[in-house]
Order: structure tokens, then C-alpha cells, then sequence
């Protein structure tokens, strides 16, 4: 697969109207930050996803910022697998923050 940015800004637009879709795997995707800051203002506004994947992509430290932010004003999402990413120290922190926030779901896999 390899969506990239163009085709997860599609999929993030549908995403903010979704109300069924429980989980969604981008894993392997070639997203990158841009992407990544489409998928937050999704996660912020949809309320029915519950696991998302977005192992090995291409998402730096913007991208993993803005989606950590969202993570923190999400509070339907159960798992957030985010492996393989290459973002800074910065950003990895400001992750791992948003994920131990969520403390008591089975996050920051």
C-alpha cells in the first residue's frame, strides 16, 4: 500500500463524517506529516473509531505532534499502534505523553 498524503486526506475528509468504521489500518502507507495533520482534525471529530494503525510510515515530529494532541481530545480510541515512525525526541515525549494521559486503555503500542 501506499496511500501517501494525498490519499489519506481523502480518507481523513470521509473519516470526520464516519459514524461506523471502528478500526482502520495505515500501516506501511507512505504518510507522511501532511497526512498525519489531515488524520488529527479526523481523530478530533470522529467518535466511532476505537483502534488505529499507523505503523512504518513516514510521519516526523509535526505530524506525530499534531496527532498526539488529537489523542488527548479523542476519548473513543482503545488502541494507537505508531511504531516505526521517524520522529524526534521532542515528539516521541509529547506521544508518549498523550498516551500515558489515556492511562487504562491499551495504548502506545
Amino acid at each position: 500500500n501506499a496511500i501517501g498524503d494525498v490519499g489519506v486526506e481523502k480518507l481523513a475528509n470521509a473519516l470526520r463524517q464516519n459514524t461506523t468504521l471502528q478500526e482502520i489500518n495505515l500501516g506501511c502507507n507512505l504518510i507522511g506529516d501532511e497526512g498525519a495533520e489531515n488524520l488529527a482534525v479526523s481523530i478530533v471529530k470522529n467518535k466511532s473509531l476505537v483502534k488505529i494503525w499507523l505503523n512504518r510510515n513516514n510521519i516526523g515530529d509535526e505530524g506525530t505532534i499534531k496527532l498526539a494532541k488529537a489523542l488527548q481530545s479523542n476519548g473513543t480510541i482503545e488502541e494507537f499502534w505508531f511504531n516505526g515512525n521517524p520522529m524526534g525526541v521532542k515528539a516521541y515525549m509529547k506521544m508518549l505523553k498523550a498516551l500515558d494521559d489515556r492511562n487504562g486503555n491499551s495504548m502506545g503500542r
